[in-house]
């Protein structure tokens, strides 16, 4: 319950500040939100899956299928998004 209300937070968040750029906007526009957010918080703030999937209310198997999703989907240019951030 509490991933959706962040969800919805960011969401909000995210209409208010249109047009400000960064890897969530980038990650948000090429994947579905789910994908997005499992990107996110694993490979940008550096979670474990196990952290991310607890976040997100998912089995850790859930979270690591919706991350090779995201991998084969998110365009070769981009690719620089799935590697661990250097602040996370």
């Amino acid at each position: 319950m509490a991933w959706h209300v962040l969800q919805h937070a960011v969401s909000a968040s995210r209409s208010a500040a249109s047009g400000s750029g960064g890897d969530t906007d980038v990650l948000h526009a090429v994947l579905p939100a789910e994908q997005a957010d499992a990107v996110l918080l694993h490979h940008r703030m550096g979670l474990s899956q196990g952290e991310a999937a607890e976040l997100m209310g998912l089995p850790v198997s859930a979270l690591a299928a919706l991350l090779r999703i995201a991998e084969r989907k998110v365009p070769s240019h981009l690719t620089y998004l799935l590697r661990s951030s250097p602040e996370g």
